[in-house]
């Protein structure tokens, strides 16, 4: 429950969601007075949300945080929301109780093996999937213009340290 996960819960709030949240470390007193939430365990945590949102990065402690177990505590009808780091939840599990009608719905702006998506959570109705663009700050966009204009310059001078996605274009 960092800067961002502070951010979604002012956010939920606001929709009318009471916020429980699990962290490392508890918050400050005057921040859970704040969001009037409470820290819980992670099993805990899993048990009681009706929509899990994860700001987390990916270590090898959250690395398949999501797993089959957690799911199976889940509570049935949840949803998973992340924008945090795609191998944070096990994709071959999101997708079997998702199908199984065991979760309710998906949120994801990543994915486990990006660029490439789980060709199964295409075609699920219970999945909204967005391109990686939760970065949309206009700080990252003007980076990200300033890497593309330098990319077209080295482009032209014919050079080949170049961010690309399609390497084999090059032969």
């Amino acid at each position: 429950m960092g800067r961002i996960g502070q951010a979604f819960a002012r956010r939920a709030i606001a929709s009318g969601m009471k916020v429980i949240y699990y962290n490392r470390t508890r918050l400050p007193e005057e921040i859970e007075k704040e969001y009037n939430c409470q820290r819980v365990s992670f099993e805990e945590l899993l048990e009681r949300s009706d929509v899990i949102s994860l700001h987390c990065p990916l270590t090898a402690e959250t690395h398949h945080l999501l797993d089959e177990a957690a799911m199976v505590k889940m509570r049935q009808g949840a949803i998973i929301l992340n924008t945090a780091r795609g191998a944070v939840i096990d994709e071959r599990m999101l997708v079997k109780y998702l199908q199984n009608g065991k979760l309710g719905g998906a949120g994801l702006d990543v994915y486990e093996a990006e660029p490439v998506i789980t060709p199964e959570l295409l075609v699920l109705d219970n999945v909204v999937m967005t391109p990686h663009n939760a970065t949309g700050t206009i700080d990252t966009r003007i980076e990200i213009a300033r890497e593309a204009a330098e990319n077209i310059l080295r482009f032209f001078e014919g050079r080949k340290d170049i961010a690309i996605v399609n390497p084999v274009v090059w032969q």
